[in-house]
């Protein structure tokens, strides 16, 4: 089976803001612009054919981000430019820093925010699959949090709720620092590192969860192998220069651009670049 692939692609660079994604994304102490590449909630976002799953970059700048707050669904931060600080906890009392290329895959209740902790602007890629047609309903602050928005003359419509509690040595089972992932094998020419794959013991997060995660690295000229998609898959370019074949059609992804493929769907993905390239692949366990 071969598929329209122009049809199925999120050119980053044409995506506008969401300027209504949250209560809070325009105030001036947590601004930070929301782009949608998957998202049926969102009439912003380029491809709303994807079931569940979302996809945003999050774009801000130093020292800004969300209040604490937690999600009934899991939650997957992968930070894309720049440094971004996890702070977790029903206080915020503890961080896990990202950088490029690395993972938190947050479990369902744990209050966090993502907070641009460098000094320059970054960007945070963000997914999650929830079955709720709008996600922000499954969206809770801790007490103190909404207590201090009302002191300051703000209304949340928020659920007070107390967060999960989970040691950092529990949620060390769900951070992937990307240069301490190894290598777990090739897909043709490209070599893998399998970030999110429940049970794979080379999966540097085995743990549970709705969605696998990897990362291709190519070198110019190198092809994937003809492969076969098992279930829906988002591909997410992270460098330019990426074809993406399927049949007769041949479409070049440029960084941040999105494709996502239904199941049953021929395609290689090449490097026709002239630098090292990396690509997303995100997939159904």
């Amino acid at each position: 089976m071969t598929e329209n692939l122009e049809g199925r692609i999120a050119r980053f660079a044409d995506i506008a803001e969401d300027t209504e994604a949250f209560k809070d994304v325009q105030d001036p102490e947590n601004r930070r612009v929301v782009k949608y590449l998957v998202a049926r909630h969102s009439s912003y976002a380029p491809i709303q054919t994807r079931n569940d799953l979302t996809v945003a970059i999050l774009e801000s700048m130093p020292g800004k981000g969300p209040k604490l707050h937690a999600h009934d669904y899991p939650e997957i931060f992968f930070c894309q430019e720049g440094q971004f600080g996890i702070v977790w906890g029903d206080h915020g009392e503890h961080c896990v820093t990202l950088n490029p290329l690395d993972t938190f895959a947050v479990p369902p209740g744990i209050n966090r925010q993502v907070m641009n902790t460098g000094d320059v602007p970054g960007k945070c890629m963000v997914l999650f699959d929830t079955t709720r047609t709008d996600p922000n309903e499954g969206i809770t602050l801790p007490e103190h949090e909404i207590v201090a928005e009302l002191a300051s003359g703000k209304s949340y419509e928020r659920r007070a709720l107390a967060g999960v509690p989970m040691t950092p040595e529990e949620v060390a089972a769900f951070v992937a620092l990307y240069d301490e992932v190894d290598l777990a094998g090739q897909d043709g020419a490209h070599a893998e590192k399998r970030i999110i794959a429940p049970g794979d013991p080379d999966a540097a997060i085995s743990a549970p969860h709705d969605l696998t995660m990897r990362v291709l690295e190519s070198m110019p000229g190198d092809a994937s192998a003809d492969t076969v998609t098992a279930s829906d898959e988002l591909l997410i370019a992270l460098s330019d220069d990426l074809s993406l074949v399927s049949g007769d059609e041949d479409v070049v992804l440029s960084r941040y651009d999105t494709a996502t493929l239904p199941a049953g769907v021929m395609r290689r993905i090449v490097n026709t670049g002239t630098e090292p390239a990396r690509i997303l692949v995100v997939g159904k366990p």
